[in-house]
């Protein structure tokens, strides 16, 4: 759950990808995803990434990585992550 990850702890979090931005300019180009559950919205970043294929909005991901804090926001930069398949039926 999203509400449990705590600032320096190596977590696992699963939801929906609410919304996704690029952000080129400056320094280092990003990648970036709000992840929701029903918790919670965590920030997911991917350093120096232009984009990221099936990472779009309403996309069920699980992401892993170490949470930090920009903003007063959760924030995993660089995570690992899973697209979920969604199940015929």
């Amino acid at each position: 759950m999203i509400c449990d990850a705590g600032i320096g702890d190596v977590v696992e979090v699963s939801g929906r990808v609410h919304s996704v931005t690029l952000h080129p300019s400056g320094g280092v180009e990003s990648f970036e995803a709000d992840v929701a559950d029903d918790t919670g919205i965590v920030h997911l970043v991917w350093l120096g990434r232009r984009r990221l294929t099936g990472i779009v909005p309403s996309r069920r991901i699980s992401a892993r990585g170490r949470v930090a804090e920009r903003d007063g926001r959760k924030v995993i930069f660089n995570p690992e992550y899973e697209l979920t398949i969604p199940s015929a039926g």
